[in-house]
Formats: C-alpha cells, sequence, structure tokens
C-alpha cells in the first residue's frame, strides 16, 4: 500500500522547489543596503601610499588604512 505524503514529509519542497533559508533574501537587503548607503553618507580616501606586496609570482595586496569622512548635506 503506498504512502501518501504529507506537509511534513515534503517539507518546503512544493513551494520553492528546494529548500532555503526563509531569512536569506532578508539578510542579502540587508547587506546591500548597508553597503550602498555608507558610501553616500562618507567620503573614503586611502590614508597614504599603497603598494602590492610581491611573493615569488604571486602579488598580495599591501596593508593600507582607510579615511572615512562624514559628507555635508547639500
Amino acid at each position: 500500500m503506498p504512502v501518501q505524503p504529507t506537509f511534513h514529509t515534503i517539507g518546503f519542497t512544493l513551494l520553492t522547489g528546494t529548500r532555503t533559508c526563509l531569512a536569506k533574501n532578508l539578510s542579502q537587503w540587508t547587506i546591500f543596503l548597508m553597503l550602498t548607503t555608507v558610501p553616500q553618507r562618507f567620503s573614503i580616501k586611502l590614508s597614504g601610499e599603497v603598494g602590492p606586496d610581491v611573493f615569488g609570482l604571486i602579488r598580495f595586496p599591501g596593508e593600507f588604512n582607510l579615511v572615512f569622512t562624514v559628507r555635508k548635506k547639500a
């Protein structure tokens, strides 16, 4: 006798096709808003000179400092 699938045995596969985190979209939008708001509110400049560190054939970025200054409201 075949067993009828229930919501508990199927899970969320009927709704989305695969299992996904319910808060994935919320977290992605939060990160997007944070990363776009910071450059809008602050001017970002390098402090000092930046040169690459060379190790054989591989180039690594050197250490650098960023300076954040609040932008003036127009």
